[in-house]
Order: C-alpha cells, then structure tokens, then sequence
C-alpha cells in the first residue's frame, strides 16, 4: 500500500472510531432528554465536544498529508478541494479498495450520527414546545382578586396560587 493511501485510511479508520462513540453519545443523550436529565445531557454534550476536536486534528493531518502530495499528482492547490475519488481515481487494486472501504465506512457513521442529531434535536424542540405551553397555560390560569375589607384597605389574593418565575 502506497504512503499516501495507508496514512488516509489510518486518518478515516480513526475518525470513524470517533463518529462511532460520538454515535454512542448520541444515543445516550436520547435517554438523558427522554429521562430530563440535564447534567447528564450537559456532560454528555460535552464529552462529544472534546471528541470533536480529536476530529478536528485528523482533518487537519489528513489537509496536510494531501497538501504534501498535491503537486505531485496534479490535485488541486488547495487541499479542501480534493475528494477521495480523486485520490482513489489514482490509486489501484488493494490501495483503492482499502480507500473506498474506509471512506464508505466513515461516511456510513457520520450519516448515523447526523440521524441521531437530528432525533435528539427534535425531541428536545418538542420538550421545549410542550414546557412553554405549560408555562403559558399556568401563567394564564393566575388571576388576582382584589377586595377591601371592613377597614377600607385593600386586601389581595391570588386564586389558583403557583408558584412560578416571572421570567419564565
């Protein structure tokens, strides 16, 4: 296998490692909303935000991996341009078979991870929804009655007492 093609597959065999646990978070983070566990949704969220990151850092060797032999295959100056077909395009037999398994594979997990997202962030869109509702709904039932008493002062109360921010 050619320098080039097995540093890439290393590169997508890793970020598909990653897609996969940040899928795995996902899926946890799915019970955490369901459950209204918002620590747990927080730490949750952030330990895919450090595992991002790791993402960030392969993409950035694989930048510079292509960007070093740019030239030399004729692939474009700039390095974000040039897709894994043109690089599977010059390669042949087990190179571009490893190539196309790997970026299949990765590609496959980010589409799971993109669906899952896409679950979670309606879900808590509904949770959000069904809260403002209540809230509305609550704030609508308080009404106050005022009266005087036998003193002529002015009494209050409140019918249906909640207690709610006023904020909220």
């Amino acid at each position: 296998m050619t320098r080039i093609a097995a540093e890439l597959c290393r590169i997508l065999d890793r970020e598909k490692h990653i897609y996969t646990r940040i899928a795995d978070i996902e899926q946890e983070k799915s019970g955490a909303i369901m459950a209204k566990e918002g620590k747990l949704l927080l730490s949750l969220s952030e330990e895919q935000e450090r595992l991002l990151a790791g993402i960030q850092e392969l993409e950035r060797e694989r930048l510079e991996l292509i960007a070093s032999d740019a030239r030399r295959h004729g692939w474009s100056n700039d390095p974000r341009n040039v897709t894994l077909s043109a690089i599977t395009g010059l390669t042949d037999g087990t190179d571009r078979d490893e190539l196309a398994r790997a970026g299949a594979a990765l590609k496959e997990e980010m589409a799971r991870v993109q669906a899952l997202t896409d679950t979670n962030a309606q879900m808590l869109d509904d949770i959000m929804e069904f809260y403002q509702h209540l809230v509305a709904e609550l704030k609508r039932r308080v009404s106050l009655k005022t009266g005087y008493n036998r003193r002529a002062v002015e009494e209050t109360s409140i019918d249906n007492p909640l207690i709610f921010s006023r904020r909220a």
